[in-house]
């Protein structure tokens, strides 16, 4: 009689067990797809070349010729987003695009052109994004640099 209790009692101890492993893995696993899927919010910010591709930005422009480059927004913030888009050369705004409203894992693709009036090599071009009414940009600017010549 002991040894049929004891092999009743083993069974019930590695059943309690293999169930609360199986639940702490089911809540692992939950944890793991929340946070990976619906965790993280950010929005993707990029510049393409006139061609829509990753070459053929402008690096030769002249005085008061206006150069121009595709600036995307896709916005994975989990809500409605509205974004403005600006250019600067060495410090001085240029140009801006917007208020753009975009619903979530909504994108947009659109020409923003800056004309520079001194003449300079390397002179650096910034591409700002702004989210709402906020004054400071929320990603860090991406970049290029032109010369200009007369």
């Amino acid at each position: 009689m002991k040894a049929l209790f004891h092999k009743h009692q083993s069974g019930y101890i590695l059943s309690v067990v293999l169930l609360g492993a199986v639940l702490g893995v089911t809540g692992v696993l939950g944890y793991s797809l929340t946070t990976f899927y619906g965790g993280e919010s950010f929005t993707e910010f990029y510049i393409l070349g006139v061609s829509g591709n990753t070459e053929e930005y402008p690096t030769e422009i002249r005085v008061g010729e206006e150069a121009q480059v595709i600036v995307g927004i896709i916005n994975h913030e989990g809500e409605q987003q509205s974004y403005q888009a600006e250019v600067r050369i060495n410090g001085v705004f240029k140009n801006s695009v917007g208020p753009i409203a975009l619903a979530n894992e909504k994108g947009w693709e659109g020409m923003l052109g800056f004309i520079s009036d001194s003449v300079g090599n390397n002179q650096k071009v910034e591409f700002l994004l702004f989210k709402g009414e906020e004054t400071e940009s929320c990603l860090e600017p991406l970049r290029l640099w032109v010369n200009v010549r007369e």
